[in-house]
């Protein structure tokens, strides 16, 4: 602060490491005397990144002014993550503007190439970013916004929504993305025309390079046409074309040949999903062979050009036109190709239908089987159960029958004693019958 009351002009920034201390400290103190506050992490490439961003506001207007420099919006209120993802953006910018700065026709154009690099600038509230593309529509290469940020003075949850959807609205053909950590944010985002990104993928970083090579012109040079307006269901790709720009300097030892680079740029093509394949080259300058005009060298590689940079405009209408010619075969055949789709997605869907069906044929006959074969086990069983039964009345009749055939004759044969006491008992029984007779 001390600093700042000294060197007012100066850009003031505060770095500190991270923690929720810390964190609740900064968000009860006034910082607005100072430029940014940052969050360490670790990576050494945010110092650069701070540098290069305070350099970028600084000179922001005159360069836009004086040579129409493009810019990058990223409207985000988080220290901790716009530490983050500053430097990998920084990094992915530069990168790809030395890429470009190689294919400069001489040194000097290649330093502008560098020094006209895309800026980045910083937005943390609704309003900063509004008033950045109020000052600078022209000049916006493309938006990348966080979903929860102050609106009003006040955190508003759909604050990122709000702002791109007045964007798309006044500009509908600016590149837009969204990035949030709340995932219920990616189908809100989609259904308005957003492209959205995940904070909490660890593929961020990557995913925001390929949306910004896709949609900000950053990696390959890559032309497509269709045969309706974007935003339109069943537009059918009329052409695509993937350039590659070739150039050396005068001073450079090793000269390079153009069919040097055929086999990476057809490789780049098939990977891209390109129809054709156009080196843009100024290499070889001497030879009448590439001087003549369009160069076909589909004997290497299948449909593969070699132009000078005169033969562009010309190179893109021309096969644009042939393939506007074609499109009418290319419907039919396509048409063809789904009803020959359709065909065998029936044909698989009864054959699949047909080994289900048979599946529970067996699995249904087995346990028939099985339940016929317990039926055959009860009859045994019950079978045998009757035939216990038989023999048990048999048993209990023949024991009727000998208990029926019992006497005292022949319960006292061959015991004299029992003989004797029968013996005796009979003749009381008589001499008590007689004696009753005389009375």
């Amino acid at each position: 602060r001390a600093v700042k009351r000294e060197f007012p002009d100066i850009p003031c920034v505060v770095l500190t490491p991270f923690s929720h201390g810390i964190t609740q400290r900064i968000m009860n103190e006034d910082l607005s005397i100072f430029e940014y506050v940052f969050c360490w992490l670790g990576n050494t490439n945010l110092i650069l990144s701070i540098i290069k961003l305070i350099e970028d506001k600084m000179n922001l207007e005159h360069d836009i002014d004086e040579a129409g420099v493009q810019m990058i919006l990223l409207v985000e209120d988080s220290i901790r993550f716009y530490s983050s993802i500053l430097p990998n953006l920084y990094s992915y910018i530069l990168t790809q503007s030395q890429s470009f700065a190689t294919e400069a026709l001489n040194s000097h154009t290649a330093t502008l190439r560098m020094r006209g690099r895309p800026k980045v600038v910083l937005a943390r509230t609704y309003e900063e970013a509004m008033d950045y593309f109020v000052r600078f529509p022209e000049n916006i290469l493309g938006v990348i916004s966080d979903c929860r940020f102050p609106k009003g003075g006040v955190k508003d949850s759909e604050a990122g929504l709000k702002l791109l959807s007045e964007f798309h609205r006044r500009a509908p053909f600016l590149p837009l993305i969204m990035e949030s950590s709340e995932t219920e944010n990616a189908e809100k985002a989609e259904k308005l025309g957003f492209r959205f990104i995940d904070k909490n993928s660890k593929k961020m970083n990557i995913d925001l390079r390929n949306i910004m090579a896709e949609h900000m012109g950053f990696g390959d040079f890559i032309f497509r046409d269709y045969d309706r307006p974007e935003g339109e269901e069943e537009r059918t790709e009329v052409i695509s074309i993937m350039f590659e720009m070739k150039n050396e300097n005068e001073t450079t030892a090793t000269k390079h040949k153009n069919e040097d680079f055929f086999k990476e740029l057809d490789k780049d093509r098939r990977e891209k999903g390109c129809e054709y394949a156009v080196l843009v080259s100024m290499l070889e300058a001497d030879s009448d062979l590439y001087n003549q005009g369009i160069v076909d060298v589909s004997y290497r590689y299948p449909k593969m050009y070699v132009i000078r940079p005169q033969f562009f405009i010309q190179m893109i209408t021309l096969l644009r036109n042939a393939a506007l010619n074609s499109l009418q075969y290319k419907l039919q055949l396509e048409e063809m190709r789904m009803q020959n789709i359709d065909i065998t997605h029936f044909e698989d869907r009864l054959n699949e239908f047909k080994s289900g069906f048979e599946r529970n044929f067996n699995l249904a006959s087995s346990k028939f089987q099985k339940v016929i074969d317990e039926i055959d086990k009860s009859i045994d069983h019950l079978q045998k159960t009757k035939q216990a039964l038989i023999g048990s009345e048999n048993n209990l009749r023949i024991a009727n029958n000998k208990v029926q055939d019992i006497t005292v004759r022949k319960l006292t044969y061959k015991n004299p004693t029992m003989q004797q006491k029968f013996k005796e008992a009979r003749e009381a029984k008589s001499l008590e019958d007689g004696e009753v007779s005389g009375d």
